[in-house]
């Protein structure tokens, strides 16, 4: 597992044209302040700024705010700095030479497309609604180092919006994260359902082809040929005639 270390975090509202700049140590940091200061929000925009939103940001005053939150982080020395707008994200070098441009989390051109590989996170889960494979986004990497003070002290790993879209992801992440089943299990068994859906395409072709097959089989057997010279014999006739001509001019 890589080092992930926070060391700024920008947070501006483009309604209220206020913001707010947090800088962190390299080691242990602590929040402190009386209730309802922002301690909590400002660990949320931490996460919710790497795709893995947070339950306690979606309330109406904080969206009518309309923030836009800048994160700078090290991973394993390498620094990088995300900009998130509700969203769409940017992602961008020490240098702040653009790397990438993102809409959404999981999706095509999602967020994880690029913080996934970075972290060595190549999870696919069952999705609840058919059944078939999609990208784990950043929130079921950080589940074992967040606890949601509106979700988490209630339900176990439930720290993160947008979970249950994979069936059964308590089991699997935690299996995942415990070392049980490594990386190379779930690379394993997406090669797995990749190779199953293709052997399911031909069949449904084989099946095709032969239905083709058999229903020609059974016409062609139906079909009555008369060969009684007879009933050609103009045509043979005539086919004679058109040979002794061509005949005769080779000769």
């Amino acid at each position: 597992m890589k080092k992930l270390v926070f060391k700024e975090v920008l947070i501006l509202s483009k309604v209220e044209k206020a913001a707010r700049r947090e800088t962190f140590g390299p080691t242990t940091n602590l929040l402190t302040g009386e209730n309802d200061v922002g301690k909590s929000t400002l660990i949320k925009s931490l996460y919710h700024t790497l795709g893995a939103d947070v339950p306690g940001l979606q309330n109406t005053h904080w969206k009518n705010a309309r923030p836009i939150y800048c994160l700078r982080f090290a991973l394993d020395e390498t620094e990088y700095t995300i900009l998130r707008d509700e969203r769409y994200f940017g992602v961008f070098d020490k240098k702040g030479t653009l790397l990438g441009r993102f809409a959404g989390i999981s999706g095509e051109k999602g967020i994880a497309r690029f913080l996934n590989p970075l972290l060595n996170f190549r999870i696919e889960l069952e999705r609840a609604e058919d059944g078939k494979l999609g990208l784990a986004g950043p929130a079921f990497y950080f589940l074992p180092f967040y606890v949601d003070q509106d979700e988490g002290w209630t339900r176990s790993w439930a720290s993160f919006g947008g979970l249950q879209q994979f069936s059964l992801y308590r089991k699997n992440m935690l299996e995942y994260h415990l070392g049980v089943r490594p990386q190379s299990y779930y690379d394993a068994r997406k090669k797995f359902v990749e190779l199953s859906e293709e052997k399911a395409r031909f069949e449904t072709e084989r099946a095709a082809l032969t239905s083709v097959r058999v229903s020609y089989q059974k016409r062609k057997s139906a079909r009555q040929v008369d060969l009684d010279p007879a009933t050609f014999r103009m045509e043979v006739e005539e086919l004679v005639e058109q040979y002794n001509k061509t005949y005769g001019r080779q000769q």
